[in-house]
């Protein structure tokens, strides 16, 4: 058992980080249920073997670091609309195609999305590598193309450094692969 879950080391970090940032505080007793936690999420579910182990990088502090940006972000831009926005608060409901097809990808990708304010995955097809993401605020003067363009750019940067940070070399490939076909167009 050690071992099995000495080798979801960066699953196990990312799940810890998530809880902490779920409780909003850095406590030693969030960290520690996050460790519990992590523990018997990795224990209990029965995750598929890999082929490539995942690499811890440094790209993966930046990703953190990235998620706790945008999680004050999205808070402070929340609060504002809260305040002095207009009556009416627009969202958008946006399918993403997701370029890694990954199921743990999509798992880390939708957790990230969702830990965003005003950003909620409402539904994550494993099969077809989609999520239904769901929106707040969409400025009332934007397009609802461009709105939507915006929201999956977003859930793709996610994506981009969630494989740069904790992805195999086939989902890194997928990511450059797309990345040279969007380049094309």
């Amino acid at each position: 058992m050690t071992g099995r879950l000495g080798s979801r080391l960066p699953e196990g970090l990312f799940l810890i980080a998530v809880w902490v940032l779920l409780w909003q505080r850095i406590t030693l007793a969030a960290v520690l249920s996050g460790v519990v936690v992590a523990l018997l999420v990795l224990w209990l579910a029965r995750l598929p073997g890999r082929s490539e182990r995942s690499r811890l990088s440094p790209e993966a502090l930046g990703a953190v670091l990235h998620a706790l940006g945008g999680i004050a972000a999205g808070a402070a831009v929340l609060s504002w609309w809260a305040v002095t926005g207009p009556r009416r608060l627009r969202g958008a409901a946006v399918v993403v195609p997701l370029r890694s097809t990954s199921n743990r990808v999509l798992t880390m990708v939708a957790v990230a999305v969702s830990a965003q304010p005003g950003t909620v995955v409402l539904y994550a097809n494993r099969h077809e590598s989609l999520l239904h993401v769901h929106s707040v605020p969409v400025r009332h003067d934007s397009a609802p193309d461009a709105a939507g363009a915006r929201v999956r750019d977003q859930v793709w940067a996610t994506e981009d450094r969630l494989v740069r940070a904790f992805g195999t070399a086939e989902d890194r490939g997928l990511l450059r692969r797309h990345g040279n076909e969007e380049a094309d167009r």
